[in-house]
């Protein structure tokens, strides 16, 4: 336990039955016993950046603040997204702007818990606000209730595009209110009932009407 600090990475090269080989970024390797000491698995996966691209943490995450170098690492809470503001000349560094406005640096030599944000499903969206939203209702998956509908398409400042196999059916799921408090209040006689789309009217940040 002393040797594996909390927050640590460290790579398996052996599984053995009772314990695991494993190599750290220096190349010191140990011995241990999974069952005496907590751990998380991963597939290690590589990810290109580009400076300007956006990116969400998928885990709480503790990283090194840029701003404020001297202070406790920054808590990034899970699903929480940034911008990339810069990469060093050799790669190993990595700026980014989180949406909360703080600057954080990390190592691009250690895994990080991070992956891009070009897409996210109606529920990681909720409480985000972008200029522009495309909407994948796909008909044959999923229940898409007036609340999800009504999150997925309020998420744009200006502009939404749905996009469907069937439209007809989509606007019949848009409409279904989904009402449920535990498993077994769904049964084979619960049938979704269709209400309004509720709207949501708000100022837009930018000169033009209105829009619900």
């Amino acid at each position: 336990r002393a040797q594996l600090a909390r927050g640590s990475q460290w790579t398996v090269v052996e599984a053995g039955r009772e314990a695991l080989l494993v190599r750290d970024a220096e190349g010191r390797e140990r011995r241990i016993d999974p069952s005496a000491i907590k751990l998380q698995a991963y597939d290690k996966e590589a990810r290109s950046l580009a400076i300007g691209e956006r990116v969400r943490w998928t885990e709480n995450h503790r990283a090194q603040r840029a701003d404020h170098p001297l202070e406790e690492g920054l808590h990034v809470r899970n699903g929480a997204g940034a911008t990339v503001e810069a990469i060093a000349a050799d790669g190993a560094r990595i700026t980014l702007r989180t949406d909360a406005g703080q600057q954080i640096q990390l190592d691009a030599r250690d895994g990080q818990k991070l992956d891009w944000a070009y897409a996210a499903t109606s529920y990681s969206a909720q409480g985000l606000t972008v200029d522009r939203v495309l909407v994948h209702h796909n008909v044959e998956s999923g229940q898409h209730g007036d609340r999800e509908t009504y999150v997925s398409l309020t998420r744009a400042r200006d502009d939404v595009t749905l996009y469907t196999q069937n439209l007809d059916k989509a606007a019949a799921q848009a409409g279904f209110q989904i009402d449920k408090s535990a498993a077994h209040d769904v049964g084979p006689e619960w049938s979704p009932v269709p209400v309004p789309v509720p709207t949501r009217d708000r100022d837009r940040d930018r000169g033009g009407p209105e829009y619900g």
